[in-house]
């Protein structure tokens, strides 16, 4: 269409005049000189010109957010890329109207490069909605630079919107499948999924094209190496347990009680749950072959219509799509020998910060962990080598492994040197922070050598503590082994009826005691 055709349009409004507005004019030389001086304030006047002429010059509008963002008004600066793409979107449309294809194609490179630029101040500020928009816009404009694709799916993947990260990676296959990036995006969304097969996949071709990759063939080498643990089959089995979780769920829940079942494994604890009345259940379970067998059991067991299986961490589930609202009710055994080695702290936190109610009964309601330092020439070898057939081997112990010992005690012997110590106590349904450092005095009972610490903890079950499970190694009939955490500083000799002092520290997924 020409001009003479539409007298009501003005050159300032044709296609190719939009066009020529990506482009520079003195004022904007001025006010780009200006911003490469950081001169903001001077900047500011010819954009102010140029803007009130043409108030949608995305060019302007583009210098005028470098001028916000320089004055720290980010929101300001996003916005203001926000209208200098959209400018130039209308202006590409117009353009194919005009079959102006050259101009076109330039302005639809600009709204998409801005777009992304605006997305990225909005994930700073950390407003989802208005950055999830954004770069869905500028993801449909084709072609996808691939670094655009791939920060729009980390930044989907950051609040758990794995499904869209899929979106935007899976198309960019066809044309980047050589990109060792593109792949490794797709195991990290993969893995934080749980599907654990196509990660691996993925992982997989990271290596295959980049074989120096040595990050990407260690995370492989975790994936390959994971299996469904064999502990599973005596932890079902073992009764002491399954008693006091079967005792402690049918005493506290009501008919009008919904349950969430963190870590739910073959069901067990949800399936108790839902014979004794519950509502309804929620069992959510990540590894998804776990989870596939969970969901057979459950209905085998006749339980599909009242218990729901969800295919996720409880930190990636949300209400009003994995649970319709907060839940009254947290049954959970997530427990591995030091207490917390499973990111049970972090967990029944976020749970009870998003996904139940105020007040909300957990089960176990807390624990305390206990320990005892003792003397043992077994447990010493465990950890510690000297001079085996007259070599002195002792420099390999600075490669022992820091953290704790899982062992059956009953199978080793030991001296204990104090009597058993309150080390630390977690109230789940009250307030409890990821990290404590708690110092401890105890009188020495017998004397000996402080090799390390052997260490047990309590689960209470519910707030009368009728219902509690030890992991004792006095207790009998249970598959619950116990930690040594030995003294890797000299082992000093302690004498009966001296007062010595420890620390239990814990940080969110380890616990551990040094002797003072």
């Amino acid at each position: 269409m020409s001009l003479e055709q539409n007298p009501e349009q003005t050159p300032e409004q044709s296609p190719q005049a939009h066009h020529m507005l990506l482009g520079v004019n003195p004022a904007l030389i001025s006010s780009q000189e200006a911003l490469a001086r950081a001169a903001y304030t001077e900047a500011l006047e010819p954009l102010m010109s140029t803007l009130s002429a043409h108030p949608n010059h995305p060019r302007a509008l583009w210098l005028m957010a470098q001028c916000f963002e320089g004055v720290g008004q980010l929101r300001e600066a996003a916005s203001a890329l926000e209208q200098s793409a959209q400018a130039a979107y209308e202006a590409a449309q117009s353009a194919q109207a005009e079959g102006e294809r050259e101009a076109r194609g330039a302005l639809l490179s600009w709204a998409g490069q801005r777009w992304e630029e605006a997305a990225e101040r909005f994930v700073r500020l950390d407003e989802h909605q208005a950055w999830r928009e954004l770069f869905r816009r500028a993801l449909a404009l084709k072609p996808t630079p691939l670094s655009r694709t791939l920060k729009a799916a980390r930044a989907f993947s950051s609040i758990s919107q794995h499904e869209e990260a899929l979106n935007a990676l899976l198309p960019a296959l066809r044309n980047s499948a050589q990109s060792p990036e593109l792949h490794r995006a797709l195991g990290e969304v993969y893995e934080a999924m749980g599907d654990r097969t196509r990660a691996i996949q993925a992982y997989s071709a990271v290596c295959a094209l980049n074989p120096q990759d040595n990050a990407a063939s260690a995370r492989l080498s975790q994936l390959l190496n994971q299996r469904v643990p064999t502990w599973h089959f005596p932890m079902m089995n073992d009764a002491p347990r399954n008693e006091a979780f079967k005792a402690a769920i049918e005493a506290r829940l009501t008919p009008t009680t919904r349950v969430l079942d963190i870590g739910c494994g073959a069901g067990l604890l949800s399936l108790m749950s839902a014979r004794a009345g519950a509502a309804a259940v929620y069992a959510c379970e990540s590894e998804p072959q776990v989870a596939e067998v969970a969901s057979e059991i459950i209905a085998r067991n006749g339980y599909e219509e009242q218990i729901r299986l969800i295919t996720k961490r409880s930190t990636q589930m949300n209400l009003g799509v994995d649970l319709p609202d907060r839940l009254d009710m947290l049954v959970c055994e997530i427990f591995d020998v030091s207490l917390l080695g499973e990111d049970a702290l972090n967990t029944i936190r976020d749970a009870k910060e998003r996904l139940l109610n105020p007040g909300a009964q957990i089960v176990p309601c807390g624990a305390r962990v206990w320990c005892q330092l003792v003397e043992s020439d077994e447990l010493r070898a465990r950890y510690h080598v000297e001079a085996p057939e007259g070599f002195d081997l002792s420099p390999f112990n600075k490669l022992r492994d820091p953290r704790v010992l899982q062992l059956d005690l009953r199978r080793f012997s030991y001296t204990p040197l104090t009597e058993p110590i309150l080390a630390a106590s977690f109230d789940f349904e009250g307030d409890f922070e990821l990290s404590g450092d708690h110092l401890l005095n105890a009188e020495v009972k017998r004397s000996g050598r402080a090799d390390g610490f052997i260490f047990w903890y309590d689960l209470i079950l519910d707030p009368s503590e009728e219902h509690v499970l030890s992991t004792s190694p006095h207790q009998e009939g249970t598959h619950w082994m116990q930690g040594f955490a030995p003294n890797y500083d000299e082992q000093r000799t302690l004498e009966q009826g001296e007062v010595t002092s420890l620390i239990c520290a814990y940080r969110r997924f380890l616990l551990w005691f040094k002797h003072l």
